[in-house]
């Protein structure tokens, strides 16, 4: 059997990398989609897992062929073929991972990188997840990379299936994958004791109401320790039927892929009429930040549909009574909050918030990666824009956006679900890619 199993187009070229089991012989084709002729054959040793391709066109578009031959020439089983488009990357970005936005390999699960998620293991290496997605599709595979070059260069690691929406988190030298089973589906928990090369089999924590479109939702945010208990974030509904919002919660004593061991809060419903909220119909309130306080109090601050009100939905978790829906304190001011948006601290008596800030340059297409800080959760500041593509030569499909980050010493580290390189859109994104903003915390 062969797979590619990472993608990477470069400035007229291609990195992949691929996995062969089969003894016969492992040869390349690259192909252009205008042109039938081969540009490129080539045999390849099957003790190697990357090859790089050069003297291609930028922003024309190939596809890489990989097959096995006997000793009389004849294929002996399906070759793998993918889609790429060389491109001259001037942000200086790394690229995680790329499908091309006509690439159907990964179907049934979609063909658009998503829901990125990163998890430092040490001060060399990281792990990133994302999953594949596209509307009207299965929707149910993650993909695991490695980095141990903080981030300088990627490798594939593993993939989980079903797993949609994943956050990495750690404790203890395990490693957990907190994902849905599907969009609107079960919520789901794997577990790694090798740093993400194997899995264990699927938890489910809670299911779905069957005979109905409601299920679980979420994407890759913090997880919150606090008081011996570690807290998840989740939400339950549609975008039609609208969301309550919840807090899971397992003591870390206990043995946390027993669901038995887990309690989930009874839902709170955000309604027009609450404290801050200006609008005709319920807001859609999702993704929300688990935020352990100043105050040792927990909170969730979540994204909200209302982008002419730029507002972030504040709300308390019930620490004491697990399972009592959350408290609804006020609707803030934030203008990164119509899309997701990751809230993380510093110790130096600020929260820190990284998403796309409304602009008159790009309205809400998510062109723009900004940070703001507060120190109350409530009153919310402007510090810095830290990337953008608003100068691509995809000005109107390109985006970055559902960030995921942490801070290392002094530095801003990040990934973000980027549109670049002729994406379909600027929300059905064809890259994840991999950032660092030195010195953040040093200005």
């Amino acid at each position: 059997m062969i797979t590619i199993t990472r993608m990477e187009p470069i400035n007229k070229g291609l990195i992949f990398e691929y996995r062969c089991s089969s003894e016969h012989e492992l040869a390349m084709t690259i192909k252009s989609l205008r042109i039938s002729t081969p540009l490129i054959e080539k045999k390849l040793d099957k003790s190697s897992t990357k090859v790089v391709v050069n003297n291609l066109i930028n922003n024309y578009d190939y596809f890489v062929s990989l097959s096995l031959t006997d000793s009389s020439g004849r294929i002996t089983e399906p070759s793998c073929t993918r889609l790429f488009t060389p491109y001259q990357n001037k942000k200086k970005f790394k690229t995680i991972n790329y499908i091309h936005k006509n690439d159907f390999y990964y179907y049934p699960s979609g063909r658009s990188t998503c829901s990125p998620s990163i998890l430092k293991l040490d001060k060399n290496t990281y792990i990133c997840s994302h999953d594949v997605y596209w509307s009207d599709t299965a929707q149910n595979l993650t993909l695991l990379f490695k980095s141990t070059d903080k981030g300088e260069t990627w490798e594939y690691l593993s993939q989980l299936s079903p797993c949609f929406w994943g956050s990495l988190f750690e404790i203890k030298g395990i490693i957990y994958m907190y994902g849905i089973s599907t969009e609107y589906g079960d919520i789901l928990l794997y577990k790694s004791c090798d740093n993400g090369l194997t899995w264990s089999e699927s938890v489910c924590l809670f299911e779905r109401s069957r005979g109905g479109s409601k299920g679980y939702h979420k994407a890759p945010m913090p997880t919150v320790i606090t008081d011996g208990r570690l807290w998840l974030n989740a939400e339950y509904g549609t975008w039609k039927h609208k969301f309550s919002i919840h807090a899971l919660s397992c003591s870390i004593n206990d043995d946390i892929m027993d669901k038995g061991n887990w309690t989930i809060t009874e839902p709170l419903h955000i309604s027009k009429d609450m404290e801050g909220i200006i609008a005709k119909e319920d807001p859609v309130c999702i993704e929300g930040n688990l935020v352990e306080g100043f105050d040792g109090k927990l909170y969730n601050i979540l994204r909200c549909n209302l982008i002419q009100n730029r507002i972030a939905i504040l709300c308390e978790v019930d620490k004491e009574n697990i399972s009592a829906p959350l408290r609804f304190i006020k609707a803030v001011d934030l203008p990164i909050s119509h899309s997701k948006f990751v809230v993380r601290t510093n110790g130096d008596g600020f929260y820190y918030a990284m998403g796309n800030r409304i602009d008159e340059r790009c309205r809400n297409q998510r062109q723009i990666l900004s940070i703001y800080r507060s120190k109350d959760l409530i009153n919310w500041e402007f510090c810095k824009d830290i990337a953008d593509v608003l100068k691509t030569s995809d000005r109107k499909k390109a985006a970055m956006q559902y960030p995921d980050w942490f801070i290392e010493d002094k530095d801003i580290v990040f990934v973000s679900r980027t549109a670049i390189n002729k994406p379909e859109n600027f929300h059905n994104a064809n890259n994840i890619t991999f950032h660092r903003y030195s010195n953040f915390f040093g200005l």
